[in-house]
Formats: C-alpha cells, sequence, structure tokens
C-alpha cells in the first residue's frame, strides 16, 4: 500500500490541522482512491476512515481545521453514483469516529469542491472551494454555525473565466480571509477575498 499524505491544498506534502490533531491522506489501493484522516494518539498517529455519504463514490477530503482534540471539520468533495455529478463534503470529527454533515450545492452548480476550511470554535467554521456552471468557474464560501453548513455570498471578478478558492485563514471575531486563483484569459493571477 502506498500513503501520499496531501496539504490542505491536495498538494503533496503533510496536510494536518492547526493544531497537529488530525492529518488527511489519501491511499491508492489498487482501485479507487480512497481517503482517510489519521488522529494523533499522544505518541503515534492512528489511521480513521473516513465515512462516504450515502449515495456517493470518489470521495476526497482535502482539508482539515480542529479547535480542540475532540472537534474537527473536514472538507473536499465525492461523486454522486446516479449522475457522476461531483458535489461538497464536510465531514465532523467528534473525537471518537467521523460523520457526515450535510453540505450544500449552488443551484447552478455543475460539479463542486470545497478544498479550504478554518474553525474558530466547533460552531464557527469557513469553508471554501469552488463550482462551475455552464460559463465559468466561480468561487464558493460555506459557513458551519454548529448545526447547518450554508451557503454564503463571494465576490467574483467580472469577464473571469474561472475562480477557485483554495485556502481560508479567521480570526476570532470571524473575520476570513480566502485566497485562490482567478484566469482572466491564458494566465491564472492571484485572487483574495476577505469576509465575515
Amino acid at each position: 500500500m502506498e500513503r501520499h499524505l496531501l496539504d490542505g491544498a491536495g498538494r503533496p506534502g503533510v496536510g494536518e490541522s492547526q493544531l497537529g490533531i488530525v492529518r488527511l491522506s489519501q491511499l491508492l489501493r489498487g482501485g479507487p482512491a480512497g481517503d482517510e484522516a489519521e488522529v494523533w494518539q499522544g505518541s503515534s498517529w492512528s489511521a480513521q476512515a473516513t465515512p462516504t455519504p450515502s449515495g456517493g463514490n470518489s470521495l476526497g477530503i482535502i482539508s482539515v481545521s480542529c479547535t480542540t482534540a475532540s472537534s474537527c471539520e473536514a472538507v473536499g468533495g465525492y461523486n454522486l453514483q446516479s449522475t457522476g455529478t461531483a458535489v461538497t463534503v464536510a465531514e465532523v470529527w467528534n473525537g471518537t469516529a467521523w460523520a457526515v454533515q450535510h453540505s450544500p450545492n449552488p443551484t447552478a452548480s455543475l460539479g463542486s469542491s470545497l478544498a479550504g476550511v478554518w474553525c474558530t470554535a466547533a460552531n464557527s467554521c469557513t469553508a471554501v472551494g469552488n463550482f462551475t456552471t455552464a460559463a465559468t468557474g466561480r468561487a464558493l464560501a460555506e459557513v458551519w454555525n454548529g448545526i447547518s453548513w450554508t451557503l454564503q455570498s463571494t465576490p467574483n471578478p467580472g469577464g473571469m473565466a474561472n475562480n477557485v478558492l483554495t485556502g481560508v485563514s479567521c480570526g476570532a471575531l470571524r473575520t476570513c480571509t480566502a485566497v485562490g486563483s482567478t484566469q482572466p484569459g491564458l494566465f491564472q493571477q492571484t485572487l483574495a477575498e476577505a469576509g465575515d
């Protein structure tokens, strides 16, 4: 079994929560890639399976944020078995197991995923990513309030073909800055957005 650790943007490396409690790894099992999270047990890492949502496949957990050893949020995407459409996913760690949370997708979306998450408390998280429409790629942001994830309005520079948010960081006052890229033509440019 070959193990590839991913950072918060899905690049090779170690993708750990800001507290170093959970890290993500993608296992190649001779078939489709599967995801797992590894939890720090005080002296070593312990593998924990991340569940694939019902009716889904090709789970890809990309980013994790923990506020305590028993409170982590992880985000990414998966494909619906019925249509193959890519949709967002969020999962919560309670100190014992991971559980899938409902994560909304924009109604105009032909495919969407989350690529970054930051939590300041168990009931205060922001996740970012992107979704595609028939014409363009759009920035995506969602907020967790301890009960549900909700879509947030994001600016998308006019005339830009592809807007993608890949990382987010939030302060104690829930003011967040997200970064990614935009592509107005042949070349990508940096995209940064701030919100609360």
